[in-house]
């Protein structure tokens, strides 16, 4: 199954920004930075980039067991719009 398939919610959350209103982000944005939150044991932290070079944070939820695989995955493809990492097969 893909990544997306797996998700509560797709595409994710926007989480934070500087200057970005958004409820979830963009699929055609890049995906330049991955984190696994500390104590969150289903969330990775996607850093994503505009076109424009805007950058804000969104919130990938995931089950537990595909966390680690997931993280590992997107951290050493990137740069991938959010696009490709949902078609990503887990």
């Amino acid at each position: 199954m893909k990544i997306r398939e797996h998700t509560r919610v797709w595409p994710p959350s926007a989480t934070a920004g500087s200057g970005v209103n958004l409820s979830q982000a963009d699929v055609r944005d890049v995906v330049v930075g991955v984190q696994k939150y500390l104590g969150a044991k289903d969330h990775i932290g996607l850093k994503l980039r505009k076109g424009d070079g805007t950058e804000y944070g969104a919130s990938l939820i995931l089950p537990e067991d595909l966390l680690e695989k997931a993280s590992v995955f997107l951290a050493s493809h990137l740069p991938l719009t959010l696009q490709e990492v949902g078609e990503v097969d887990i």
